[in-house]
């Protein structure tokens, strides 16, 4: 993407957010890197959320041993939106605002949950944890959440999940175009094509190899529910943290007296 009009979103192992720039933009808060794009006079302004595909990756090998991804997100549609009041805060890789010391959690807990709902709210943390990335993207821009109008594209193996890709259009409050068949490699294939004069320039090349796919277009009713759990699941936001920092200062301390029985 090129044009300061538009958005990509990555649902890949991390989960990020990219605005094009025509100028460089410095967030205040520090949690927004801004970058050269790849277009020369253009910069790309990023925030992101480790706790995306990480998430579900954990899932799978800690919870849902014996299923696969898509198995997990079959289960997950058998549990209503908001999983039954259960949370789940995905910072196992880090958090959107860099903090090292951020540890996921489940909250809310109880003996009636059931792996659908434990499922269920770790995609919807995952999309929570994007949200994040979009307001503090926001934020260092200057705008509102909903100031601006973006065409947002979105790409990566969450992306072939129609079922969490509906999940995070309407989490985020937007719609959003899929782009199947990006990567890396294609991107670096289309910089030697420009590179060797076989474009007329980089417009050109992303116009003729960006195909969009599928439209997924937010539900209105479906987005108000979880607008009302997002600001349930930040209200949650800084007691996590909190009590992330205790628990590494207790491990640190158990450390630091050599305690081998909290050792791991």
């Amino acid at each position: 993407i090129i044009s300061s009009a538009e958005r990509l979103i990555r649902f890949g192992s991390a989960g990020s957010i990219s605005s094009p720039l025509d100028h460089p933009v410095q967030d205040a808060n520090g949690f927004c890197p801004c970058y050269t794009h790849a277009v020369p006079r253009h910069w790309l302004l990023e925030s992101s959320t480790q706790g995306f595909g990480i998430s579900m990756e954990w899932f799978v090998n800690a919870i849902g041993k014996g299923l696969t991804q898509v198995e997990v997100q079959e289960i997950a549609q058998d549990s209503p939106i908001g999983a039954h009041g259960l949370y789940f805060h995905p910072y196992v890789k880090g958090s959107p605002n860099f903090d090292p010391l951020f540890r996921g959690a489940f909250l809310g807990l109880t003996g009636k949950h059931t792996t659908a709902d434990l499922a269920r709210a770790m995609l919807e943390g995952t999309c929570y944890s994007l949200r994040d990335a979009k307001e503090l993207l926001d934020s260092a821009r200057g705008l509102e959440s909903a100031a601006a109008q973006y065409r947002y594209f979105a790409l990566g193996g969450g992306t072939k999940s129609s079922f969490w890709s509906q999940m995070a259009a309407d989490v985020l409050g937007l719609d959003m175009t899929l782009v199947p068949g990006s990567g890396p490699a294609l991107g670096a294939a289309i910089m030697a094509g420009i590179g060797i004069g076989a474009y007329r320039g980089y417009s050109a090349a992303a116009e003729l190899w960006r195909k969009p796919g599928e439209e997924v277009i937010r539900n209105p009713n479906t987005a108000e529910e979880y607008e009302k759990r997002y600001n349930i699941y930040r209200s949650l936001h800084t007691r996590v943290r909190e009590i992330s920092h205790i628990i590494e200062e207790n491990e640190s301390r158990a450390e630091d007296f050599g305690c081998g029985l909290c050792k791991t």
